[in-house]
């Protein structure tokens, strides 16, 4: 009977402390692990111009094609012409853009040939003194081209003598000024030209003579 006794107690005993040691964890607080704060930060617009590509630069062919289209439109050949002798002697290879150099050339010539037609000699002597100076050097473009070298020469020189006429008119009705105002066209697209340059020193000696003279007569004698 004692032993029985002992088992019991031993058995009771183990048995509330496996319960208590249950109830010990089920009461036990939860321990939460820490969270970490994630601080969100606005890229700055470095970062961002860094993040995205570069615009590419456009390269000299379609920089010169942008620059020329709203000057075909106008047809302001003249300064369309003088775009494309920078750009050759920039190094511009003219085939790389010979559409452009052709419009550009047989417009002009279109265009001088129409005030040619309206016998308006100054303005088609300097566009066709502005078409010589960029005339292509590229064999395959010089046959695409309306006119040569020595014609165009030609055609200037001609421009040049129509308005020599026109002033020498002038200048024998005494009209002086009108006749300097002419010839000086004449040196807008033919600056060495000889006669031009006679024609406008004996003029304006003649004014200044006849300047002078008008002085005297107009000044009072004591």
């Amino acid at each position: 009977l004692m032993q029985r006794t002992i088992t019991w107690l031993a058995t009771t005993l183990l048995f509330l402390i496996m319960l208590n040691a249950c109830t010990g964890l089920q009461n036990r607080p939860e321990t939460k692990s820490p969270k970490t704060s994630t601080i969100k930060t606005t890229p700055t617009s470095t970062e961002l111009s860094s993040a995205q590509p570069a615009p590419k630069k456009p390269s000299p062919v379609n920089r010169t094609q942008l620059i020329l289209e709203p000057l075909l439109k106008k047809e302001s050949y003249a300064a369309a012409l003088e775009l494309l002798r920078k750009e050759r002697a920039a190094g511009l290879p003219e085939q790389a853009i010979a559409e452009e150099y052709l419009l550009t050339i047989n417009g002009a010539l279109a265009k001088s040939n129409a005030l040619l037609a309206a016998k308006d000699y100054s303005r088609a002597g300097l566009l066709l003194q502005s078409v010589l100076l960029g005339y292509p050097e590229d064999p395959e473009l010089i046959r695409q081209v309306g006119t040569t070298r020595e014609e165009l020469s030609t055609q200037i020189t001609d421009c040049a003598d129509e308005l020599m006429e026109t002033g020498l008119v002038a200048y024998r009705a005494e009209d002086f000024s009108a006749a300097l105002d002419i010839w000086q066209q004449v040196l807008a697209f033919a600056p060495d030209h000889a006669e031009a340059l006679k024609a406008i020193q004996t003029t304006e000696m003649q004014l200044a003579n006849l300047r002078s003279l008008d002085d005297k007569q107009t000044t009072p004698v004591n």
